[in-house]
C-alpha cells in the first residue's frame, strides 16, 4: 500500500483536512473573542450588517438607558471602549438634518444619504428624521448613529447600511409605526 501515487494525495487531504479545522476558528476570531449580536437595543438587525461596524476584540457589551419612553439610548462598547451609540428620540420638532450636520460638524463632510427619511451621513455620523405619524402630525422620530475609534471615515456604507436596516425597527419600538 506504498503508492507513490497516493502519498502526494495524502499529503493534500491531510493538509485540506488541517486547513477545515482551522477555517471555522478564524472565522470566529474575526470579530475577536465575542458573538456578534442579532439585536441592538433590543431591536433586530442582521449580524452581517453590524459586523463591519465593530472592532476586534474579547468582550461586547451593550450598555442601554433611556430617560423616558420618548427616548432611547444604548453603547455597544468592545473591551471597554465604545463602538457604536445608537440615540432615538421621537416628538421632535422638523428641522433640516444637512443644514444642522453642517453647522455642528462642517469637517465630518456631511452629505444627504439615500436611508429614508431626512438622512445625512458624515465621517462617523448618521442623523436621521422620519415622520412619526402614530404619535401625530407634527411629530417626528430622529435616529443618530455615533462610530467610536479611529477609522470611522471609511465606513459610510457600512453605517448607512446598518442606518437602513435598522431604522424600520426603531421607528417600530419608538411608537412611531407599527
Amino acid at each position: 500500500m506504498n503508492d507513490p501515487r497516493m502519498s502526494g494525495r495524502r499529503g493534500v487531504l491531510t493538509g485540506a483536512a488541517l486547513l477545515s479545522l482551522l477555517a471555522p476558528t478564524t472565522a470566529c476570531t474575526a470579530f475577536g473573542g465575542y458573538d456578534v449580536p442579532d439585536s441592538v437595543c433590543g431591536r433586530p438587525i442582521a449580524p452581517e450588517v453590524l459586523a463591519p461596524l465593530l472592532p476586534e476584540g474579547e468582550n461586547l457589551k451593550e450598555r442601554h438607558r433611556s430617560a423616558d419612553e420618548d427616548a432611547s439610548m444604548c453603547t455597544l462598547s468592545v473591551d471597554g471602549d465604545a463602538a457604536l451609540v445608537v440615540e432615538e428620540w421621537r416628538d421632535q420638532e422638523p428641522r433640516d438634518m444637512l443644514e444642522r450636520e453642517k453647522d455642528k460638524d462642517p469637517a465630518g463632510d456631511p452629505a444627504r444619504s439615500d436611508v429614508q427619511g431626512d438622512s445625512v451621513i458624515s465621517d462617523g455620523t448618521f442623523h436621521s428624521m422620519n415622520p412619526c405619524p402614530a404619535r401625530g402630525e407634527k411629530s417626528n422620530h430622529t435616529l443618530t448613529l455615533y462610530l467610536g475609534g479611529a477609522g470611522t471615515a471609511g465606513k459610510r456604507d457600512e453605517l448607512e447600511a446598518f442606518a437602513a436596516a435598522y431604522l424600520p425597527e426603531g421607528l417600530k419600538a419608538m411608537g412611531c409605526t407599527e
